[in-house]
């Protein structure tokens, strides 16, 4: 009986110990990686290179085609894809404070009650920083990234908030945070630089997204086009030129290649500044960098 006793005891068991180890797999996920969500190319730029070197996964929300207009009509159409990535997301980063209308925050906490709101333009806290805004139409230019000075404020608020939300990469998420500063000082000043090289004080704007771009480099803006030179009527176009005959130094800043119409258009003119809105994440492979905020082109034709 001493010898049987082992045994027997190790059949009765045998099913309650399996049983157990089923519920166990059950409870707990075998791989249940965090995640950040965000739906900026801002706040995806600054959230990855903040937790690179982590195990915190950052994800981009919507197509990365879409600008932000066109956000909200994604998130409707795709709410299954939102629920599946809204199951591990620690936090979701937004701009709500100056973008009222992100969608991201309220799409994600409908599937998600316990997720943790960030505002990279406006840290939730008692007497906090936050970006600075300027106006446009009689509403706040949402488009604050482009002026520099706010990234380095948008890159405090989200490493503070983001150590709090994840303490285990504090270390980390410190030492990233460096590193993306001295990088954004570097393109402030690389921009300057440019800037005073070719004397460049006075702006007209072919898209109101420039709004802040001017006010962060502290540009004198002579007037804003928001059409496209496609749609510009003949009463458009006397209005440019005469801006242009106003100011012979102004330059016309423009978020796209400037376009053969636009040459048409103004054939005497040579002066084009071109700069990304950054509005959308796109097709490249590598992802947002701190590239698409360096001025692209500084066109002097006047030997064209």
């Amino acid at each position: 009986m001493k010898q049987l006793l082992p045994a027997r005891m190790t059949r009765l068991l045998s099913p309650i110990l399996l049983l157990g180890c089923a519920l166990a797999s059950l409870s707990v996920p075998a791989f249940a990686k965090e995640s950040v969500l965000t739906s900026l190319p801002v706040n995806y730029w600054l959230a990855s290179d903040l937790l690179k070197h982590t195990e915190v996964e950052v994800r981009y929300l919507p197509s990365p085609r879409f600008s932000m207009s066109r956000h909200q009509a994604w998130f409707e159409a795709e709410q299954e894809a939102v629920a599946q990535a809204a199951k591990d997301a620690k936090a979701v980063v937004t701009i709500r404070s100056v973008w009222p209308q992100d969608p991201i925050f309220p799409q994600v906490r409908q599937h998600n009650i316990g997720v943790i709101q960030i505002d990279s333009a406006q840290s939730l806290l008692p007497r906090a920083q936050s970006v600075a805004l300027v106006q446009y139409q009689q509403q706040v230019s949402p488009y604050v990234w482009l002026n520099p000075a706010n990234l380095v404020t948008m890159l405090g608020i989200l490493s503070d908030d983001l150590q709090r939300v994840f303490p285990k990469w504090q270390t980390q998420i410190r030492h990233n945070q460096r590193e993306i500063a001295l990088a954004v000082q570097q393109l402030i000043l690389t921009n300057q630089q440019r800037l005073m090289a070719q004397d460049i004080e006075s702006v007209l704007l072919l898209d109101e997204a420039l709004i802040d771009f001017a006010a962060g480099y502290s540009l004198h803006v002579q007037g804003v086009q928001a059409k496209s030179e496609l749609e510009w009527d003949a009463q458009d176009v006397a209005q440019i030129r005469a801006w242009i005959a106003l100011n012979p130094n102004l330059w016309i800043a423009t978020t796209r290649p400037v376009s053969p119409k636009l040459r048409e258009l103004l054939p005497e003119f040579s002066h084009y500044l071109q700069v990304d809105a950054v509005s959308r994440l796109g097709s490249s492979k590598s992802g947002v960098t701190i590239e698409r905020w360096r001025i692209k082109a500084l066109e002097q034709e006047a030997a064209r």
